[in-house]
């Protein structure tokens, strides 16, 4: 598994990606694109804290 730290990196690039979609290919306002990209981001961060980067099997949903 990787480090927090490299999750969290990946996090935040997905949050800024999704926030430059959002803005120029969705037009949306930018703050709610701000707020919409940084739970994206935030959640992705937790997603990968308790999964890592593969899909969850049934026995890791057990455990929670």
């Amino acid at each position: 598994m990787e480090r927090g730290l490299v999750m969290v990196v990946h996090g935040v690039a997905l949050a800024l990606l999704a926030y430059v979609l959002m803005v120029y290919a969705l037009k949306q306002s930018p703050s709610m694109a701000e707020s919409r990209s940084v739970l994206l981001g935030a959640l992705a961060v937790a997603y990968m804290v308790v999964f890592g980067h593969g899909v969850p099997t049934m026995s890791a949903l057990k455990r929670l």
